[in-house]
């Protein structure tokens, strides 16, 4: 469940071993960030917001302290069942109810991602190729890689 409270938005997901997570978005849209190099691997997202979340609940964070879920009151929080991302224009929403787990929901979003960088770039691949396929009948020799 996504949901609002006091301005700040928070996802809230199951986890195996400390039940469930609320985790503020923004650490979500940096975990995107944070693992772009590495093709939004799913596992590197799952640990980036754990980590992230880690250090929100220690007793030396700077930063304010999501808290659990016997502290949070959901009564005066806006409530919503579904995570939007907004990719190169294109929404990408899911009904966040259907992950068991943040692994779950760290795979969905690794997906999602790598889905929307391929079509992003698609037709730079295309004129790439049509250049290569010019340039092949001048008999030069050329070699080019192109990392996803």
């Amino acid at each position: 469940m996504a949901y609002t409270q006091h301005g700040e938005e928070y996802l809230v997901t199951k986890d195996g071993a400390t039940g469930y997570l609320y985790i503020p978005m923004r650490i979500i849209n940096e975990a995107i960030t944070h693992t772009a190099d590495a093709d939004f691997d799913a596992g590197q997202i799952e640990a980036y917001i754990r980590n992230s979340t880690a250090v929100l609940g220690s007793p030396n964070a700077e930063i304010t302290v999501v808290l659990s879920a016997e502290e949070t009151s959901l009564e005066n929080a806006e409530a919503d069942r579904s995570l939007e991302l907004v990719i190169d224009g294109e929404m990408y929403r899911v009904d966040t109810d259907q992950f068991e787990t943040l692994r779950d929901l760290a795979i969905w979003m690794s997906e999602t991602l790598n889905h929307a960088k391929e079509r992003a770039i698609a037709p730079y691949i295309a004129k790439f190729k049509a250049d290569l396929e010019k340039l092949e009948s001048s008999q030069d020799l050329m070699e080019l890689k192109i990392k996803m």
